[in-house]
């Protein structure tokens, strides 16, 4: 019994919503993000490159639950998120 009820209490937390503590969003203003690209051409041949992104302080422009983030060559992306995700609206 204490077996079948100990599985029970792990799979109810296993169904529940992460914490805002294990959340990556909201970003915070001077994180940095650095991802490995890879890019396959037609013919086999392949490129690979980094991606450097840092987060900017906030930008009210599209509204408090938006997120602004500068890549190392300068390009600015937008990201805003709701209840049902988190999208990229803009870039500049």
């Amino acid at each position: 019994m204490r077996c079948a009820l100990l599985l029970l209490a792990l799979a109810g937390a296993a169904c529940t919503h992460p914490s805002d503590a294990d959340s990556y969003f909201p970003l915070q203003p001077g994180h940095a993000w650095r991802y490995a690209v890879r890019t396959d051409w037609e013919g086999g041949s392949a490129e690979r490159d980094t991606l450097a992104m840092r987060t900017l302080p906030p930008d009210d422009q599209l509204g408090p639950s938006s997120f602004r983030r500068r890549s190392a060559s300068g390009v600015d992306y937008w990201l805003r998120a709701d209840t049902t995700g988190i999208y990229r609206v803009a870039s500049k």
